[in-house]
C-alpha cells in the first residue's frame, strides 16, 4: 500500500472530518490502497464483504436490485465519503446488498471489515464519521423514493443526466439508453421516447450513445 506521505495528506484533505490523528494513522496502517477503471465492479451482489471503500478520487455508482435482476441506482460515492450499505451490511456481518461500480477512474483505501468493528470501540471520531455516512444516505435514500413516488420519470431522468454531468464534469454524457433506463428504474423504451422530446425543447442533443447536456437551459 501506498504509506508515504502523499497519501497521508490526501487522506486528511479528503476526509477532514477525520481529525484524529492516531485514528487516520490506524486507517493508512490497516487499509490498502486500490485503484480501478471505469466500470470495473468494486463489489457484487450477495459478495461477502471483506473490506468498505473510502473513496480518495473518482466515484462510485451503487446500485440495488430486485428477484428479476432489475436494477436501479441508489447514489454515488463521491471523494471524501464511503459507502454506508456496504458499511452497515459489514458491521452486521452480512453480505453485500449492492453493487458497487466504478462511475470513473478511482482511487481510494480498503479498509477491512475486522479494522472497521474495531474502530468503533477504539476510536469516537469513527462512531462520528459513520453516523454522518448514513445521515447523508438516508437523506438521498428518501429522496430516492420520492422521486419515484411523487414525480414523474421526465423530471427523474432529466435530474439524473444533471447529476451524472455534474459528477462527471462534462456535458457529454457517453451512456445508452438502456443503461439510463436500468438506473432509473424505467423502460429503454421510455427512455427514448422522452429524450427525443427534450431535444426538441432544446434541453439536451441526442448522438450514438451519447447524450449533449444544454445546461444553461432551465
Amino acid at each position: 500500500m501506498m504509506k508515504d506521505l502523499s497519501l497521508e495528506k490526501l487522506l486528511h484533505a479528503e476526509f477532514p472530518e477525520i481529525v484524529q490523528t492516531e485514528l487516520r494513522r490506524d486507517i493508512l496502517e490497516k487499509s490498502q490502497y486500490f485503484e480501478a477503471r471505469e466500470g470495473e465492479i468494486i463489489l457484487n451482489f450477495r459478495e461477502s464483504i471483506k473490506a468498505v471503500p473510502l473513496v480518495l478520487s473518482g466515484s462510485l455508482k451503487v446500485l440495488r436490485n430486485d428477484d428479476t435482476g432489475r436494477e436501479i441506482l441508489l447514489y454515488y460515492v463521491r471523494p471524501g465519503e464511503c459507502c454506508a450499505m456496504t458499511l452497515s451490511s459489514s458491521l452486521k456481518r452480512e453480505s453485500s446488498l449492492v453493487r458497487a461500480i466504478a462511475q470513473t477512474d478511482v482511487t481510494g483505501l480498503l479498509l477491512p471489515v475486522r479494522a472497521v468493528l474495531d474502530f468503533r470501540v477504539l476510536y469516537p471520531g469513527w462512531n462520528d464519521f459513520v453516523v454522518q455516512a448514513f445521515a447523508q444516505r438516508f437523506d438521498e435514500i428518501i429522496e430516492l423514493v420520492d422521486e419515484l413516488s411523487f414525480h414523474h420519470v421526465d423530471h427523474r431522468l432529466l435530474k439524473y443526466l444533471r447529476e451524472k454531468s455534474q459528477l462527471l464534469e462534462t456535458e457529454t454524457l457517453p451512456i445508452s439508453h438502456m443503461e439510463i433506463a436500468s438506473e432509473i428504474n424505467t423502460s429503454r423504451e421510455v427512455v427514448s421516447r422522452l429524450l427525443k422530446k427534450m431535444e426538441k425543447e432544446g434541453l439536451l442533443k441526442l448522438a450514438r450513445e451519447r447524450i449533449v447536456l444544454k445546461l444553461d437551459v432551465n
